[in-house]
């Protein structure tokens, strides 16, 4: 996993999408996230949570100062063999918006919460004109020329998520041969991917095993274009949260003291972590997360009654 494992009832998908075009206005900036689509597919990957979306739509015009942040931060063309595309530094716009150490602007945009109750993910998705896109900056870049674009269509920073699309990119198809007016690509599939590693997950293709998994039939790979997860992803991030759960509930239970008043909740942890356990081996991953999240959180009532930090009746 390229991030840890964050078990919630309920995961929401915040969305602000941002349009700096100024060369056009086609498509309109409504038109450029699919939100159900995003939920439909993020639904199917955690169905044993409840998955919801909002979407906000501003001009960055709204945002004087990060609006300022991005002309300062606009870099031509001038690095790499060819040349990388028109890049907007990312780092100076994260750092503007993160609480770990920066500005802290995120709370101005959007609220986050991240309890057991509601695990948010905030995706800011910027409309750039023609061919700019997000970039970083990296010491070993800047001295010698690479032979790669170092334009990024989006990034998971693990506290939010920084999308770029280009009206190039939303236009792609006036440039095909023959010319396919009005298509392009829209900020779905990249909110789809980025969220996803939010969650854990990480590319196929960084498995180390066989390179040609980034053919693989998921919207984590980058070849296909799929909108959808494959049962890989939906097999991995179910596995890691039962695992998850199981741990906590073991940890628990070690370390509480078996008293006559926690005797129910400790067989109660047993009983349900032996059937997740049980769900597990038979690859049943959302039963085991089921019988996993009522282990845990019996374990805990244990842990607190035993510890001498609540009574019975205060549960």
């Amino acid at each position: 996993f390229v991030y840890p494992i964050n078990y919630a009832y309920s995961y929401k998908i915040k969305v602000l999408v941002l349009d700096n075009r100024t060369d056009s206005n086609d498509p309109p900036i409504t038109k450029t996230f699919d939100q159900e689509a995003a939920i439909t597919e993020l639904r199917a990957l955690i169905p044993w949570a409840n998955v919801t979306a909002e979407t906000k739509y501003a001009r960055v015009s709204d945002y004087p100062e990060l609006q300022r942040i991005i002309v300062d931060s606009r870099s031509p063309a001038k690095y790499g063999s060819p040349p990388d595309s028109p890049a907007v530094d990312a780092r100076p716009v994260y750092e503007w918006l993160t609480e770990n150490g920066g500005g802290g602007h995120i709370k101005d945009l959007v609220e986050v919460k991240r309890d057991l109750n509601e695990f948010d993910i905030p995706v800011f998705a910027f409309a750039f004109s023609g061919e700019y896109k997000f970039g970083f900056t990296y010491k070993e870049m800047i001295g010698r020329e690479v032979d790669f674009d170092r334009t990024i269509l989006g990034v998971s920073l693990y506290d939010l998520v920084l999308i770029s699309y280009s009206t190039n990119d939303f236009k792609r198809g006036d440039s095909a041969d023959p010319a396919q007016p009005g298509k392009g690509f829209g900020f779905t599939n990249t909110v789809i991917h980025e969220v996803g590693h939010m969650l854990g997950l990480m590319h196929p293709f960084h498995t180390y095993y066989d390179p040609t998994e980034n053919f693989v039939a998921s919207v984590m790979a980058y070849y296909p274009y799929e909108y959808a997860f494959s049962i890989f992803d939906k097999d991995a991030l179910a596995r890691g949260q039962a695992d998850q759960l199981l741990r906590q509930t073991a940890e628990l239970l070690a370390e509480t003291p078996l008293v006559l008043i926690n005797q129910g909740d400790v067989s109660t942890a047993n009983a349900k972590a032996a059937s997740a356990e049980k769900a597990y081996s038979s690859m049943k991953y959302a039963d085991a997360i089921k019988d996993a999240t009522d282990a845990v959180i019996s374990a805990g009532r244990a842990r607190l009654i035993g510890g001498g930090f609540l009574s019975p009746g205060a549960l």
